[in-house]
């Protein structure tokens, strides 16, 4: 009963005028044989019939030999058994190059139209029903997946839980964690408003709680990084920190400068966080020169934090004095890879630490990756100059690691913070 009301269906819409079934269009990377048949944007059928690439049962220009049809970006091409590619161009197959590019290890896709190539000339892409598509075809049944990942030669899925699967070849496998190991995944930065460059009168402004909005949702099980620094001209801030999920941040340092300038720096953590949208909030005391940066780091463990260190270089170094500090964390082999995550900031206005006096932008530690450069700060008439460095250093070895980062000043105090996570 049912196979033949299948097969009424078409005549039935024919009588009674209505509209026919729609072919569901392929996702962009199918190919034959691995489908049996490609749909394109007008539901036009593409299939490869006895070496012949047929458009709803019609050869398609003129072509023999074909043993591969793919879909790609809109375009097809055709590879034939002497190994040749052609491109069909509307009217015509044109030479062309094999579009499969192998992606770079490292190399992700998230949830839209971009493709991703294996070693083996697989296209992956990720649709917006969150399944992980191989050459058009779903990959053995995954789901709820928000980033495909090329890493050493293996596919890997992530979840929107947080979970990490490798691909097989036939199926996929649980793994422990992202492959890559821990990694900065994003970040976002706020900064109290300032003075305009050269306004000798201006005070910057107080503020009470400072805000960060990531710019995407979290991921669960990942992991936060919070910094803070303010002026303390007013007091010597009791700082803590919370956010929209509920996640709890534990306080790692907070080291406090002593006059002229006197500043306070702290830095904070959140471990296994609970994802999604996610604002950050720094709760202290009114104040002026206030800076926040928050990052979200993946690829960590639950219990993911391995050292840290808060240093500050004080108060009133006379001219000229050489000013060359190191700090450094060490990890051990069984903590690694890590991930370093080291913020350094200029407090130096020659006797203050109001910043702008030439020695700001400061260099990233050697062997660090510099993030960026942020927080854009002038008073007293001095120039506006980004007093802050975030820089990250990704930490291997088989022993005992130095993760080292350096600032180096004439006449300059600053304030720095790190943190490793594994």
């Amino acid at each position: 009963m049912n196979r033949l009301t299948r097969c009424l269906l078409p005549v039935l819409a024919i009588l009674w005028g209505l509209p026919a079934v729609a072919a569901t269009i392929s996702v962009n990377g199918s190919s034959v044989p691995a489908l049996p048949a490609i749909v394109d944007a007008q539901a036009s059928t593409w299939t490869i019939a006895s070496g012949v690439v047929e458009k709803n049962g019609v050869p398609v220009g003129a072509n023999s030999g074909a043993n591969l049809l793919l879909w790609i970006d809109g375009v097809f091409y055709e590879r034939n058994t002497s190994n040749s590619w052609y491109r069909w161009t509307g009217s015509a197959w044109s030479s062309a190059s094999d579009p499969r590019v192998i992606a770079a290890s490292g190399t992700s896709i998230g949830v839209g139209t971009d493709v991703l190539v294996d070693s083996g000339g697989h296209v992956w892409t990720l649709q917006a029903t969150d399944y992980a598509f191989r050459d058009g075809i779903r990959a053995a049944g995954n789901y709820n997946v928000m980033l495909v990942l090329y890493y050493n030669n293996v596919i890997y899925a992530e979840q929107t839980n947080g979970e990490w699967y490798s691909w097989t070849g036939s199926g996929w496998l649980n793994v422990p964690r992202d492959p890559r190991g821990p990694n900065l995944v994003q970040y976002d930065t706020y900064t109290s408003p300032a003075c305009p460059a050269n306004n000798l009168t201006c005070v910057p402004p107080y503020v009470v709680n400072s805000s960060v909005t990531f710019t995407r949702a979290t991921t669960k099980g990942n992991a936060i990084w919070v910094v803070a620094t303010v002026s303390d001209y007013a007091n010597v801030h009791a700082i803590t920190v919370t956010d929209s999920q509920n996640n709890t941040y534990h306080e790692l340092n907070q080291e406090n400068d002593k006059a002229p300038g006197s500043q306070s720096v702290a830095q904070f953590y959140a471990a296994d966080i609970q994802g999604g949208a996610d604002t950050v909030t720094v709760n202290w005391t009114s104040d002026n020169y206030k800076g926040v940066l928050a990052a979200e780091i993946a690829g960590v463990t639950a219990a993911p934090l391995v050292g840290n260190v808060a240093y500050i270089q004080d108060g009133k170094i006379p001219f000229g004095t050489e000013n060359i500090t190191s700090n450094s964390l060490s990890i051990s082999s069984a903590n690694t890879p890590a991930l370093l995550l080291a913020l350094t900031m200029d407090t130096d206005g020659g006797d203050s630490d109001l910043g702008g006096t030439g020695f700001c932008a400061v260099p990233a530690g050697a062997g660090f990756n510099q993030i960026t450069q942020l927080w854009s700060w002038s008073g007293g008439g001095q120039p506006v100059c980004k007093l802050a460095t975030f820089e990250t250093k990704t930490i291997n070895g088989a022993a005992n690691t130095a993760g080292l980062f350096t600032t180096s000043h004439l006449s300059d105090p600053y304030v720095s913070v790190s943190a490793a996570f594994h």
